[in-house]
């Protein structure tokens, strides 16, 4: 993992575990977002064929409501609750990105 792409990660943990307490911090068993304990889908492993793929996948779901600015092209996602659920995004990244670096994560940080 590159230098820079590492301090992108760093930096959107730290945004990440400082959203503001106006958003729900919700127990586990009905947080919103999966990545607190997150794994692979083997079902959709054996139909995309790329672990980075099936994250990829499951990152657009979870963010599905993403906004793309026309004007600059940049992505905004609404973040509906705060926490672990959330924050576990980062290692789900980390972990996928050192043993795939060419599937398309890098976008997620970016």
């Amino acid at each position: 993992m590159s230098e820079p792409f590492r301090v992108q990660l760093s930096a959107l943990r730290h945004l990440l575990q400082h959203i503001p307490d106006s958003l729900t911090l919700p127990q586990q068993s009905e947080a919103v977002y999966p990545f607190a304990h997150y794994s692979i889908d083997q079902d959709w492993l054996e139909k995309i064929e790329s672990e980075g793929g099936v994250v990829n996948r499951d990152l657009e779901l979870a963010f599905a409501d993403r906004i793309v600015q026309k004007d600059t092209l940049e992505r905004l996602i609404t973040f509906h609750e705060r926490g672990p659920s959330l924050e576990g995004v980062i290692d789900v990244i980390e972990k996928y990105w050192d043993s795939h670096p060419n599937d398309p994560l890098a976008k997620w940080v970016e």
